[in-house]
């Protein structure tokens, strides 16, 4: 398979099967949460005016209210121009909670004999769990890394891909370069040491 997803909101059921339907064999999806634990994971979605307002679902025990707050008045001012009237609550909704390592393993259909060379992460402050959730995955396989900053959690996460040998990157136009700064950004990227060579000679990094 040469693209697979890990989905926690099952809402999004219809359209990642409507993708992989157009790509049989080439793309495949698993409703679930991912973490370092095989457990279940309560979600909360805002809804305005009956719109789920997904992109802000957490399964945070302390969740942002300030930046969720921020995020709802400027999807009000964007979309909802011109209503004079709003109802406003939170939905939950309990999901399971898989290590990516597990989902490999049990399913040699999509991932035997394949190499696995990119993994985009973008989880709203769970990163860290995923990462750790993949320990056997990332060692042998040593795959691109896109993770989305949260700079709660990103201490131990750097740390963490650091001591199994993976450098920080910075993205430059189409291309990335070997960084060690430390300066806010909205993803980072980080690379094996064994997979720096062969990165330049495909012109993926500088």
């Amino acid at each position: 398979c040469g693209i697979v997803s890990f989905e926690a909101i099952p809402m999004y059921r219809p359209c990642l099967q409507a993708v992989a339907e157009l790509r049989p064999n080439r793309y495949a999806y698993f409703l679930t949460a991912l973490a370092d634990e095989t457990t279940e994971l309560t979600f909360t979605v805002p809804v305005v005016n009956d719109t789920a307002l997904s992109a802000l679902t957490t399964a945070a025990a302390e969740p942002d209210l300030e930046g969720i707050v921020a995020n709802i008045v400027n999807f009000v001012r964007r979309w909802m121009e011109g209503v004079k009237t709003f109802r406003f609550r939170f939905v939950q909704f309990t999901v399971p909670v898989r290590r990516i390592d597990d989902l490999i393993s049990s399913h040699p259909d999509v991932f035997g004999g394949r190499e696995i060379v990119a993994l985009k992460i973008d989880v709203e402050g769970m990163e860290y769990q995923v990462l750790r959730g993949a320990c056997e995955m990332l060692r042998r396989h040593r795959p691109l890394l896109m993770v989305e900053e949260n700079m709660k959690s990103y201490p131990e996460l750097y740390k963490f891909l650091r001591d199994i040998g993976y450098r920080r990157a910075e993205r430059e136009g189409a291309q990335l370069r070997l960084s060690e700064h430390d300066r806010p950004v909205v993803n980072r990227f980080f690379v094996h040491g064994e997979r720096i060579d062969s990165s330049r000679a495909l012109g993926l990094i500088r």
